[in-house]
């Protein structure tokens, strides 16, 4: 099926990292919007509503069949391995059947010589009434089963990494929410890794610069440039809860000395059996003495804190935070 193909090759090109993505992202979805004007022109030049009355009961008959009886019992079995809770298996079963697709499929019979009468008709007639009874009751059936997120406005500018080659890096755009963590901070209590730093602040229609003084608020969508493998910390402190991965246990997360017990408890759920205003660097040399090595290892519970750098005067500049299995 050259459908399928198609189909497969795209998740797995657009699931991996690749140069100008934004750019070669934004040109697809002008060309696709594109497409499905085409399309949906087209179609309509082959369609007789006349024709669609005549097969008015056979497409009752198979609509009611596919909305109560086939598709409920695909989605259970394909959702079966994914735990899906039922609310949420109700909204995807009562998706219905729409668009273009099945439509553009229906075709096909027609044009390798099938001798089917009326499919085309009654394929077209069936998406009609799933589009008008299923389609336009989604958003009320969302807010019925508690399922509806609030809208994330969308930033009013952007930030690309530009490069000829594949850098380990990202540029990551939150939407400030009122539950995220950072509402009300500055950016210098924002505690954020070593290599991930404020790029940019978009306030409406204002670009500010990011200072230390500069205070986080709602509504604001906050530009961070990071290596990719501190994102489940940064998650933490600008993503509501919900929306929050499981730290992971394989990756070490680079802190600065200075960042306190407080700010770890407060932005990352991170608990330390320390003071709260005592930073790691005191709490690291309280316990292993004023003067730890590089590579000295702190283990307090399911967290472990690694020494990977020291100033001039020997104290720790650099923090590496793991979590144990």
């Amino acid at each position: 099926s050259g459908f399928l193909a198609v189909y497969i090759a795209g998740i797995t090109i657009g699931s991996r990292p690749m140069v100008f993505q934004r750019g070669i992202w934004l040109f697809h979805d002008g060309m696709a919007w594109l497409a499905q004007i085409v399309m949906f022109v087209m179609l309509g030049l082959v369609v007789y509503p006349s024709r669609l009355l005549t097969v008015a009961g056979d497409g009752l008959l198979l609509a009611f069949a596919l909305t109560f009886l086939a598709r409920p019992a695909a989605v259970a079995v394909s959702l079966l391995p994914f735990r899906f809770r039922f609310r949420e298996y109700l909204f995807i079963a009562w998706a219905g059947l729409k668009g273009a697709v099945p439509i553009v499929l229906a075709i096909y019979p027609v044009l390798l010589g099938v001798q089917v009468e009326g499919i085309f008709e009654t394929i077209f007639f069936v998406v009609l009434l799933s589009t008008l009874t299923q389609g336009w009751s989604l958003p009320w059936l969302a807010r019925k089963l508690r399922l509806e997120e609030p809208h994330v406005p969308e930033a009013p500018v952007s930030l690309e990494i530009t490069s000829l080659h594949q850098v380990d890096g990202d540029i990551i755009a939150y939407a400030v929410d009122e539950r995220s963590k950072a509402v009300g901070r500055l950016v210098r209590e924002l505690s954020l890794p070593e290599t991930a730093v404020v790029a940019m602040i978009a306030r409406e229609n204002k670009v500010i610069p990011p200072r230390g003084s500069t205070r986080v608020c709602k509504g604001d969508h906050v530009f961070i440039v990071m290596g990719s493998q501190v994102r489940p910390m940064v998650d933490r402190v600008f993503s509501v809860e919900e929306h929050q991965e499981e730290m992971p246990t394989d990756v070490e997360f680079p802190l600065q000395g200075y960042i306190t017990v407080g700010s770890l408890v407060a932005l990352y759920d991170i608990m330390l059996d320390a003071d709260s205003g005592c930073t790691l660097d005191q709490l690291i040399r309280a316990r292993l003495g004023d003067s730890p090595h590089i590579g000295a290892k702190l283990e307090m519970g399911d967290i472990v804190l690694h020494v990977r750098r020291l100033n001039d005067r020997g104290h720790v500049e650099l923090v590496g935070l793991s979590i144990s299995e």
